[in-house]
């Protein structure tokens, strides 16, 4: 059974642009029907001392269960040159790609939380995201996501590209 996803994608190190364009191309031969988000720059929020990142997020459909999902996009990091095994917790990365919401599904285990923990502080996350579906909900709270945002701090956040294709080099 299909499932609906979304995804959050960042990326702060190297040619950040090239490295979302080349993780939506991986994620089009495992997810279908996909819509990306603009793109949006944004401070780093945890460890402030570095460049800032790019981030969007990407509803789709997965043929799967979410563990395999996760597996599959730790493989597109590693293509992309993201090694964790000597990367600083919430420092740069090339790329970085979390599962948001895996359809009404709640998970907690060692190796995955869905929804995602930490997605309720983030704007880089809710803002793109209520692009997408601007009456979402929290599958836990059950309160709207723009409700959500709304009470949440300044964090910098801004439009990288009100045009994802011409970002990603088409004209």
């Amino acid at each position: 059974m299909e499932s609906l996803v979304y995804l959050s994608l960042g990326s702060n190190r190297g040619n950040r642009v090239k490295y979302l364009k080349n993780a939506i191309q991986e994620l089009g031969n495992i997810l279908g029907e996909i819509e990306i988000s603009r793109i949006y720059e944004t401070k780093a929020m945890y460890f402030q001392d570095q460049a800032p990142f790019l981030n969007m997020v990407i509803r789709g459909l997965y043929m799967g269960n979410p563990f395999s999902l996760l597996s599959l996009l730790h493989d597109i990091e590693k293509n992309n040159g993201r090694d964790r095994s000597v990367e600083k917790k919430n420092g740069p990365r090339n790329l970085d790609i979390d599962i948001l919401l895996f359809g009404k599904k709640k998970i907690e285990t060692k190796e995955l939380v869905i929804p995602h923990p930490r997605m309720n502080e983030r704007k880089f996350v809710l803002v793109p995201l209520l692009e997408l579906e601007p009456y979402i909900e929290d599958p836990v709270n059950k309160k709207k996501y723009w409700e959500i945002l709304v009470s949440l701090p300044e964090q910098g956040i801004y439009y990288y590209s009100t045009d994802v294709f011409r970002a990603f080099g088409g004209s």
